[in-house]
């Protein structure tokens, strides 16, 4: 890889603390993390946050640029809290330093209120989202990339709230907007697709969002390869439509898959790795393999416990689910 060639050269020649060689390394810490090789992103983050905080101090645009690059990968990691601590401090600089409209400020607040979203506390993500929105169509105009990546961010924070009507006119409108302005291979266009089909599922219009989710599969497995993350989500959201529409045979062979690629890839904790936990326990159930079921919720709701604590919204639904299971193998037994 060149940038791997670079940041060696660099090293070699001006030394590890050089500005050019630190400039090397989180260059290809943002490659990694484009190709979903978050640990060693994180590794090479760490490094350049530390060195920017030394020598430019922490109120440098680089230094901070450094700290919200870092909670990117945090989040991608599924430590969300840890990502959260980092974007809060970003956004009060940004705000202190450049001005509530300043795009990097607006993009601080973009990113934490992902965050909330992940730590299931919508209603935060959404007043936030909101404002972004109102500002992204004030400054930039409504046909504006940024502006439909805000639209498509609101929507998922509605579509988490469950207002699942609001989120499909969001959703269809960025959709069309992506596909007129960027085309329908680019990665947002394909996203918005995927992200449309999520909230036909939740609509119960579970035909459309196969139609959807059987392209958008196709397209990433051609653009990214089989083990990029979107990909992977992609294969996830397929097999939940296929175990929707009664298809369990077809869920758990995608839903098996899912769950051996995130866990070599990710490791057993991450929220991704439990939430594809949870999805194929919910096959096996549909399938009347209850004490399989059992064993992996079990996993799943010790591990959503253990990493985003008991109170969280996944956290409390796969206890119910949990229960259930237990009650139902109870009566099978009884």
């Amino acid at each position: 890889m060149l940038f791997i060639e670079v940041l060696k050269q660099s090293t070699d020649s001006l030394g590890p603390d050089h500005p050019h060689t630190i400039f090397a390394s989180a260059n290809l810490a943002a490659i990694y993390g484009r190709l979903g090789r978050y640990n060693e992103a994180e590794v090479l983050k760490v490094e350049v946050l530390k060195w920017r905080t030394e020598s430019l101090g922490v109120n440098h645009p680089e230094t901070i640029l450094a700290s919200a690059n870092l909670a990117v990968t945090y989040s991608d990691l599924g430590r969300y809290s840890e990502a959260e601590a980092l974007e809060v401090e970003v956004l009060e600089q940004r705000t202190r330093l450049l001005g509530v409209d300043h795009p990097d400020t607006i993009l601080a607040s973009t990113n934490l209120a992902a965050t909330y979203g992940q730590l299931g506390r919508y209603s935060e993500a959404e007043v936030l989202q909101v404002e972004v929105l109102k500002q992204r169509t004030r400054l930039l105009g409504v046909d504006h990339h940024d502006t439909i990546q805000a639209s498509a961010r609101l929507a998922s924070i509605y579509g988490q709230l469950g207002r699942y009507g609001e989120a499909e006119v969001l959703y269809a409108e960025v959709l069309k907007q992506s596909t007129k302005l960027l085309g329908v291979f680019h990665p947002h266009t394909i996203r918005a697709s995927a992200n449309l089909a999520a909230i036909y599922k939740k609509l119960d219009r579970c035909a459309e969002a196969e139609v959807l989710e059987v392209e958008v599969l196709r397209q990433r497995t051609k653009l990214l390869g089989t083990d990029h993350p979107d990909t992977i989500l992609a294969s996830a959201n397929l097999s939940g439509t296929y175990h929707e529409l009664g298809r369990y045979a077809e869920a758990e062979g995608l839903q098996s898959d899912v769950l051996e690629r995130r866990r070599r890839l990710l490791g057993d904790r991450h929220p991704d790795t439990l939430l594809a936990m949870w999805w194929l326990a919910s096959t096996y159930e549909g399938t009347q393999r209850i004490q399989d079921a059992l064993g992996l919720t079990t996993k799943a709701h010790r591990g959503y416990v253990e990493t985003l604590g008991e109170s969280h919204p996944r956290s409390l639904k796969v206890a119910a689910f949990l229960a259930s299971l237990k009650t139902k193998q109870s009566v099978k037994s009884g």
